[in-house]
């Protein structure tokens, strides 16, 4: 990458920021260094999909279409660098570790889409939004002491971006979260810390177990 620093830019956006606009050509290569994006379609009629949350270190652009497929957003302060999608294909073909880097990439990018389909295949809200914790756990999850089961999660996108992720409501999402509490699965330390409390419990949730019954 540092042969390609001489065309990269260092960019910076805040909350709510368009990075790069679905069918707008696709001229860079962007990294996240800092914050966290989110990939999104905005439908006929004002509904938004969000398909996918981006953290640090993940590429966008890779795609060999020439337009971008997705609209690329910040969802709070972000720290980006484009890198020319033309110097940096050129830049590739040349070097075989760039080259295996890009397909680990997407590979894991391909599971992570898999997965979120399966997410949304399933019949119930409260599965959704345990699978979702799960594995925000898994990725982003801080260890809190003090406490045999529990990690702290510092998620940084709110209850509306969560919601057209999962395919539910904002009202929906907020009255299972308060139901996991209330359980003794979670607890909430304020709009976007979570506590998880019972992984096991909410495993068996997110794998079609007894929990709170909401509908979308």
């Amino acid at each position: 990458m540092q042969k390609l620093s001489g065309s990269a830019r260092r960019l910076r956006f805040k909350s709510g920021d368009v990075i790069a606009q679905e069918g707008d050509p696709q001229t860079d290569i962007f990294k996240l260094v800092g914050g966290t994006l989110r990939l999104c379609r905005h439908m006929p009629g004002g509904k938004r999909v969000v398909t996918e949350f981006l953290f640090a270190g993940a590429l966008y652009g890779l795609a060999t279409t020439e337009r971008y497929p997705l609209t690329l957003e910040a969802v709070g302060p972000a720290t980006l660098i484009a890198y020319s999608k033309t110097q940096f294909e050129r830049f590739s073909e040349g070097n075989a570790r760039v080259r295996n880097d890009l397909m680990n990439h997407l590979s894991n990018a391909l599971a992570r889409t898999e997965a979120h389909l399966f997410l949304l295949a399933s019949e119930g809200a409260a599965q959704r939004i345990a699978s979702f914790l799960l594995r925000m756990r898994k990725e982003h999850g801080v260890a809190e002491l003090g406490l045999e089961d529990g990690d702290r999660l510092n998620l940084p996108m709110g209850r509306k971006d969560m919601a057209d992720h999962l395919g539910l409501t904002v009202e929906t999402v907020c009255r299972i979260l308060t139901a996991l509490r209330r359980q003794n699965l979670i607890d909430l330390h304020n709009a976007h810390t979570v506590l998880l409390k019972d992984s096991a419990g909410l495993m068996a949730l997110a794998t079609g177990g007894v929990g709170p019954q909401n509908q979308s």
